[in-house]
């Protein structure tokens, strides 16, 4: 009895992770298939520990290795060569060179977070205002990392992502959901016109 309890949990285990699988790749393909995205997003951080609850709206358009982030009063903006990070409040901007290699620098890697250094697992199927979406839970293979736990909401008749919730060790977690978005969008431009912002203190660390 007890050995047939073990299969069928067993087998649960696969069946899940195929179907997690299945629905990882086809986003995947889907969001490599447009040329660029754009996307408005509500982020929300929260600590119960720390008693921490922060709310912005932001948006971000992504184009291969370029890529303008907009969320508060910060604009970051980066042409695959170079990068700008502007506060607005300080009216100053940092210049630097971008690094292709550092996976942080690059927001992209938000859709595609899964392909590496993950294992994932189906935990349900939910529905939200009528419409139905999958969850799948990343777990890093890594240890004393300090996410524990990544959760994807995905939209099961556009299969694309509706939510991303990034557990930290410390109690934080961070809820990135988005709003709209729009793809292959034309004329796109990735730098950052200085000479548009009067009296701006620039910091050139190229």
């Amino acid at each position: 009895m007890k050995s047939l309890i073990t299969l069928f949990l067993s087998f649960s285990v696969i069946v899940f992770s195929q179907d997690a699988s299945q629905i990882l790749n086809n986003l995947s393909d889907k969001t490599k298939s447009y040329k660029n995205i754009s996307i408005d997003f509500d982020f929300k951080y929260e600590n119960e520990i720390e008693d921490i609850r922060e709310i912005k709206s932001g948006k971000i358009i992504i184009e291969n290795e370029k890529f303008k982030l907009e969320i508060d009063d910060q604009i970051i903006v980066c042409n695959g060569t170079d990068q700008w990070i502007y506060s607005k409040e300080a009216n100053e901007v940092q210049i630097l060179e971008y690094d292709r290699n550092n996976e942080f620098m690059n927001p992209k890697n938000l859709l595609n977070i899964y392909e590496k250094g993950y294992n994932y697992r189906y935990d349900k199927e939910i529905k939200i205002d009528s419409k139905y979406y999958h969850l799948i839970d990343l777990f890093p293979n890594e240890e004393n990392n300090e996410i524990i736990k990544i959760s994807l909401t995905i939209s099961k008749d556009e299969n694309m992502v509706k939510k991303i919730e990034a557990f930290e060790s410390n109690g934080a977690v961070y809820i990135y959901t988005v709003i709209k978005s729009k793809y292959n969008r034309k004329n796109l431009k990735f730098n950052f016109d200085t000479s548009k912002y009067e009296n701006i203190y620039i910091i050139d660390l190229r």
